[in-house]
């Protein structure tokens, strides 16, 4: 099933007009295909933990607003009673959600900061391997092309058009993972509510 699932998809997705349109630049990533999936996961496991520190965030504010309430349980025994010591004193859970807090957000920015590392890696791939095949196909040119062509357009081709296609990536890159954000934002706002 999956043998027949992934050729027929792959398919479908180059007769869109977005393959169409973008076939030359699309080609390319798979030269740093493991690259650019880890930096979509590395940034949904930021985003993950974003959630988390807002959750915990939401708990340590009941914690300090009401002492005295029933402490907050996700249902997961081991979890509620290691991690969130349900059965403990106020204090005791008070300095464990902050723990939790500071935790999930030294974790968001280690994953921010892998992830981001793989953007750029997948950034200046891309431009590379871009640049290495318009010098092919330029070496692969007569004279008599060049004696044609303003050295300058070439030039303008090789700097400026690559540093914007670099930078339209790292924008697309950059709405991937504020929606990732987004999402569980929203997610975690539906399920705290």
């Amino acid at each position: 099933m999956d043998s027949k699932f992934l050729p027929s998809t792959m398919k479908i997705f180059q007769a869109t007009s977005l393959w169409q349109n973008n076939r030359v630049i699309l080609r390319e990533f798979k030269h740093f295909r493991v690259v650019a999936i880890l930096a979509i996961v590395f940034s949904a496991l930021a985003a993950s933990f974003e959630g988390f520190g807002l959750g915990f965030l939401l708990v340590f504010l009941q914690s300090l607003t009401t002492p005295g309430a029933e402490p907050v349980k996700t249902g997961i025994g081991w979890f509620d009673i290691l991690i969130l010591g349900i059965n403990a004193s106020a204090t005791e859970r008070l300095y464990r959600i902050s723990a939790l807090i500071v935790v999930t957000t030294c974790m968001r920015a280690s994953f921010n900061y892998i992830g981001q590392i793989c953007i750029q890696f997948s950034e200046v791939s891309l431009v590379d391997n871009l640049r290495k095949r318009i010098f092919q196909q330029l070496e692969a040119q007569t004279l008599n092309y060049f004696s044609h062509k303003k050295s300058g357009e070439l030039v303008n081709i090789l700097t400026s058009e690559m540093e914007r296609i670099r930078q339209i990536f790292g924008g697309l890159a950059f709405l991937i993972t504020r929606s990732f954000t987004l999402i569980i934002y929203s997610i975690s706002l539906f399920i705290l509510s």
